[in-house]
């Protein structure tokens, strides 16, 4: 019985040493690649971008750092996360970023009505969790929080191959067939054309589902943790609202972020306008643009000389919440 015991132990440990060294080769695999889109928090590691960008899907999918970086001769970069419009996500992914690279200039983050304040300790939104699954592994100190947003358990995080065979993420990993895609257009670009047949143009009642309550004053607190973060590194943030189609669009709710930013004196600018909001060639579905339309609404913001004054220096004393003179209301 002894000798079973040892022979057993011996045989796990031949197994365990086993997944440890296929685990270090996808990690040297992975190593500064995306493998499926919203995982880059060590992609661009070092890098020095003058310009971010924040926010859900409506991030992600919707600003295209090449035209920005065109337009305004900087550096940019899309840190948006698909499926999470909770302002929690955003900190930490932009502490995230802070903790590998130089300060960026100016953040711009998406903020409609369908974002929430969510929550740090108690996040219950485990959409991509599986993509984040590569970081669950002895996460480094700069990964770790977002690693504890998503609640990996312990073997998830000290068995080697666990995370990644639980969330079928392992043959994603040795593959990496979406790195090119993303190192292309860094952005997730869309090139259809909303299927109506599919998915016919209604009410919008699903996503004005979504809408926060106005009531609600966790989202303006959320953007107050939000504006001292940048604040504290000399970033200058301003709230974007990208266009819905119509059918979706609420004015009253639409109005509230607007209100929410100048009672804190961030910079806001609506591009749901009749001009962009009421072609649907201009989306993919009822609340994401198609490249056409990010086209568009790029073009619709860089014109506004608000914007180009976001670029302006940032004075050192500048303080949340109060306003800046040197910003144009």
């Amino acid at each position: 019985m002894k000798e079973f015991f040892k022979q057993l132990l011996g045989f796990f440990l031949f197994l365990l040493g086993f997944a440890l060294a296929i685990q270090l080769v996808i990690d040297w695999r992975i190593r500064h690649k995306v493998v499926s889109g919203v995982d880059t928090l060590d992609y661009m590691e070092g890098e020095d971008n003058e310009l971010v960008f924040l926010g859900s899907s409506r991030c992600y999918a919707e600003f295209d750092p090449a035209l920005f970086e065109k337009a305004l001769g900087v550096h940019a970069a899309n840190l948006g996360v698909d499926g999470h419009s909770e302002l929690t996500m955003q900190l930490l992914r932009l502490e995230n970023y802070l903790a590998k690279h130089p300060a960026p200039r100016v953040a711009i983050l998406a903020f409609d009505p369908m974002v929430s304040a969510g929550s740090l300790d108690n996040n219950q939104n485990m959409y991509c969790k599986n993509q984040f699954a590569r970081y669950a592994l002895w996460s480094s100190r700069e990964n770790e929080p977002i690693v504890h947003y998503f609640h990996f358990g312990l073997l998830e995080r000290y068995l080697p191959l666990y995370a990644l065979l639980k969330y079928k993420m392992f043959n994603i990993c040795a593959t990496v067939p979406d790195d090119k895609t993303w190192r292309r257009d860094r952005y997730e670009r869309h090139d259809e054309h909303w299927d109506t047949l599919s998915h016919p143009i209604g009410p919008g009642a699903t996503i004005t589902s979504l809408y926060f309550a106005d009531a609600d004053t966790s989202l303006e607190k959320a953007l107050i943790q939000m504006d001292s973060l940048c604040a504290s590194h000399q970033i200058r943030l301003a709230c974007v609202q990208v266009p819905m189609y119509q059918a979706a669009y609420i004015k009253q709710k639409f109005a509230f972020t607007a209100a929410i930013c100048s009672r804190l004196h961030i910079p806001f600018f609506d591009l749901c306008t009749p001009e962009l909001d009421s072609d649907i060639n201009n989306f993919y579905n009822i609340n994401h643009c198609n490249s056409t339309g990010v086209a568009k609404m790029t073009r619709v913001l860089l014109a506004d000389p608000a914007f180009g004054k976001l670029f302006e220096s940032v004075r050192p004393d500048r303080t949340p919440g109060i306003p800046d003179v040197t910003r144009k209301e």
